[in-house]
C-alpha cells in the first residue's frame, strides 16, 4: 500500500503511515494507501478494530504543501484520489461501522489532527501536539471537529484560530483518552484494541451506532456553507501567499483578500 503499512494482529488491524522523511505529510501516495487500508479493514469480516499510527517523529503534519504547489491544480486541499474513496478520511464524518484507535506520536497537524478526531479513541505520546493548521494556510477547514467531539466552545475557537494543544492539555479537555510515554504509544493503543475485541461484538456495535447518531454534527446547510467559504478562501490572495511563504521559509504578508 505504498506509504502505508497494513498488518493483521488477531482481530486488530495495525495501519501505520510510513513516510517518516516527510513527517507523514499527506501526498497522493499516502492518501491512496490510507484509502486502500481502510477499505480492506472495512471489508474484512475478521477485522474488528483498527489502530492508526505514524512512523517517525510525527503522526502526520497534514497536507503535503510542496506536492500541492507543484501539482497542476495547486491550491490548498488534498490530492484527488478518485475513484478511490476512503471510508475513514478526509473532511466528513467517517463511514466506517468499526472502531478506530489513533496512536498519536509527535505532531498531529491539519489532516493529521482530523485523522485523530475521526478516531473512536485517541492514545497520545507525552510529546504529541495537536493543531488545525489549515487557518495558517489560508483555508477554512477543520473548524467543526472540536464541536463534534463535544469540546468547550473556547477550546474549539482556540483550535479554529490555529492554536496548538499539548497532549496533556488535549487530555484535560477530553480530546485524548490516554497519555503515555512516547515509546509506548502504539503498544498502549494495541492493548486498548485487544480490550475492545474481548467485548460482545453486537453490544459494542450498537452502542457505537447510537453514540455516532447522537453526536453533534453540522447541518446540511452549514456543511454547504462551509464548502462555499472553503472555496472562497482557497482562491484568495492570502491563501496563495501563505503557501508561498511556507515554501520560501519567510513570514507571510497578508492583504485580507
Amino acid at each position: 500500500m505504498g506509504c502505508v503499512d497494513y498488518e493483521a494482529r488477531g482481530r486488530t488491524r495495525l495501519i501505520r503511515m510510513n513516510r517518516p522523511e516527510a513527517l507523514n505529510a499527506m501526498n497522493r501516495d499516502l492518501l491512496v494507501g490510507l484509502a486502500e487500508a481502510f477499505t480492506a479493514f472495512s471489508q474484512d469480516d475478521d477485522a474488528f478494530v483498527a489502530v492508526l499510527s505514524g512512523t517517525g517523529r510525527a503522526y502526520s503534519v497534514g497536507m503535503d504543501i510542496k506536492e500541492r504547489a507543484e501539482s497542476a491544480d495547486g491550491g490548498i486541499g488534498l490530492a484527488d484520489i478518485s475513484p478511490l474513496v476512503d471510508p475513514f478520511f478526509p473532511y466528513r464524518a467517517p463511514e466506517l461501522d468499526k472502531p478506530v484507535i489513533a496512536a498519536v506520536n509527535g505532531m498531529a497537524f491539519g489532516g493529521g489532527f482530523i485523522l485523530a478526531a475521526n478516531a473512536d479513541l485517541v492514545v497520545a505520546g507525552e510529546s504529541a501536539t495537536f493543531e488545525i493548521t489549515e487557518v495558517k494556510r489560508g483555508a477554512v477547514a477543520g473548524w467543526q471537529y472540536g464541536l463534534a467531539q463535544g469540546l468547550p466552545l473556547h477550546i474549539c475557537l482556540e483550535l479554529a484560530y490555529g492554536g496548538r494543544l499539548t497532549a496533556q492539555r488535549a487530555h484535560d479537555v477530553g480530546f485524548v483518552n490516554e497519555v503515555v510515554p512516547d515509546d509506548e504509544v502504539e503498544a498502549a493503543a494495541l492493548t486498548r484494541a485487544e480490550q475492545l475485541t474481548s467485548l460482545p461484538p453486537l453490544a459494542l456495535r450498537f452502542n457505537r451506532e447510537l453514540l455516532m447518531e447522537f453526536a453533534q454534527r453540522p447541518s446540511p446547510e452549514l456543511w454547504a456553507r462551509s464548502h462555499s467559504l472553503f472555496r472562497q478562501a482557497q482562491e484568495s490572495v492570502d491563501a496563495r501567499e501563505a503557501q508561498r511563504a511556507f515554501l520560501e521559509k519567510r513570514p507571510p504578508v497578508y492583504q485580507g483578500r
